[in-house]
């Protein structure tokens, strides 16, 4: 699931419903990730809070090569 937050209050904008139990790969953080730059690009960003399960530096690398801050 990915969000914003506005006043205080998170706002769910794209989910995923994934045919799993468990955790989401990085390939599945990152296209949702991407799907969210197509609809706002990186611009309009402050920041980005992930909860432990985005753990990998894979995916952190991730959001430094597209510039999301």
């Amino acid at each position: 699931m990915l969000g914003v937050t506005y006043e205080g209050v998170a706002i769910s904008l794209l989910w995923n419903l994934l045919p799993k139990t468990g955790n989401a790969t990085t390939s599945e953080h990152k296209a949702i990730i991407q799907r969210f730059v197509k609809i706002v690009g990186t611009d309009n960003v402050i920041g980005v809070l992930a909860d432990r399960e985005f753990d990998s530096g894979k995916r952190f690398k991730f959001l430094n090569k597209i510039n999301m801050p």
